[in-house]
């Protein structure tokens, strides 16, 4: 009986391993996935925890142009549940909401100057829990047509 418990321990390590090297697809961030345990047709929600703070990104567009954040990341597509994307403008210590729901863009036509500077981006799922974040910084340049 003792072996048979050290097997069944090490097996079970050995699955936690497994899916935290198989079923967690993300590098940063919260995925959560539906899980069901085929013994027992239980379903579960698998979180896969990683720092919430998926980079920064640096972006540079002309006057005029189209601006384009994109919140995506590869593994959210597999992430169990409905996902809220939330999109700020950031001045130091103060942000203000520019817009939130399901699309993963954010997209500034014609551009200025003005839209220059930092921009931050959330996906939350249902429950509004944080599962990822990322900064950017957008830099400007006169058009085409700008005397340099």
């Amino acid at each position: 009986m003792w072996g048979l418990q050290e097997v069944r321990e090490t097996f079970q390590k050995i699955i936690n391993r497994f899916q935290t090297l198989v079923y967690c697809l993300n590098k940063c961030g919260q995925l959560l996935q539906l899980l069901t345990d085929c013994k027992t047709c239980k379903t579960d929600i698998h979180t896969c925890s990683k720092d919430v703070h998926c980079g920064d990104r640096k972006l540079e567009v002309e006057e005029d142009e189209d601006l384009i954040l994109d919140c995506a990341l590869t593994w959210h597509h597999v992430s169990y549940g409905i996902k809220n994307y939330i999109f700020y403008r950031v001045w130091g210590h103060t942000e203000q909401h520019i817009v939130s729901g399901p699309d993963p863009f954010l997209v500034r036509k014609e551009v200025t100057v003005n839209d220059s500077g930092s921009y931050r981006c959330e996906m939350r799922d249902a429950k509004n829990m944080l599962c990822s974040q990322m900064q950017f910084q957008v830099t400007g340049e006169g058009g085409p047509d700008s005397c340099d």
